[in-house]
């Protein structure tokens, strides 16, 4: 994966998140697909983009802030 990446190419592991909560195997795998279409610039019209920890009083964070 070192070398793909290093040669440009996006290596994208279909991990499963279960921070929404899903209720059933098909939850999942559409999570995955809505990621990776996500990735390709395709908007399925259902993704809620982060927006910070501004309810922690953090504000908005940038993708390369650290805390």
């Amino acid at each position: 994966m070192l070398t793909a990446t290093e040669s440009g190419a996006i290596v994208f592991l279909p991990v499963p998140a279960f921070y929404n909560c899903p209720a059933s195997i098909d939850d999942t795998v559409n999570q995955s697909v809505r990621e990776l279409l996500d990735m390709f610039g395709v908007d399925t019209g259902n993704v809620e983009r982060w927006t910070g920890l501004s309810w922690l009083g953090y504000g908005q964070l940038k993708p390369d802030t650290t805390i």
